[in-house]
């Protein structure tokens, strides 16, 4: 039931950047490019403003701990001394280290490689609206089918269609009209491989930490 909570929380870090280079496209074509940095300080603002306003303490006042060193350290080690919750970092860590050098590399190699630089924007938030699919279907099947097995299926479905698009643009004679695809299909697949392991993971891990 947590994993099914944290599916539809994780939904909108799946959306987001669907409109995010969007938004950036549309804010730099207004303002110019030295406009972003002024958009982050804004959104900033924003952001820590309401949740400042808006959020209030949610652990009871028998359940707080005070902020000192002490109480830190204790809290570490009880983190870092569960099997499941270490084990879910790395694999959250190894996910996100693939999630973040396809998202550095996506822009310069839709331009580069497809020559579609002005295009990128709808193209990425195709990709990510495609993606939230999974997110949602998580909620469900994860009630029945359990957060290990849907991580497992998940990892394997990918690493099958991380190798096929792999011999794909390395073996195969394929046109540039072709790879494009097989590229974007993989991006899809790629960012729909969160949808069934990010928010998973995340409630594996709060599990065992009450």
């Amino acid at each position: 039931e947590m994993a099914k909570i944290v599916s539809f929380a994780m939904l909108i870090f799946t959306i987001f950047p669907a409109v995010a280079p969007l938004m950036g496209f549309v804010i730099i074509g207004a303002f110019g490019w030295r406009s972003i940095f002024l958009a982050f300080v804004v959104f900033s603002v924003f952001s820590v403003g309401w949740l400042f306003i808006r959020q209030p303490e949610t652990l009871p006042q028998a359940k707080r701990r005070p902020l000192n060193v002490a109480e830190l350290l204790d809290a570490i080690k009880e983190v870092l001394s569960n099997k499941i919750v270490v084990l879910s970092i790395t694999a959250q860590s190894l996910i996100y280290a693939i999630l973040f050098g396809t998202i550095a590399s996506i822009q310069p190699t839709f331009d580069i490689a497809f020559g579609l630089a002005e295009s990128f924007p709808y193209w990425f938030g195709t990709i990510a609206l495609i993606s939230a699919i999974p997110t949602v279907l998580n909620a469900f099947l994860v009630v029945r089918f359990g957060m290990r097995r849907l991580i497992k299926l998940a990892v394997t479905a990918q690493v099958i269609l991380t190798s096929i698009a792999a011999i794909s643009f390395t073996t195969l004679e394929m046109s540039s009209s072709a790879l494009f695809w097989v590229y974007f299909t993989w991006c899809v697949s790629l960012f729909s491989m969160l949808g069934f392991t990010i928010g998973n993971l995340n409630a594996l891990a709060l599990q065992p930490m009450g």
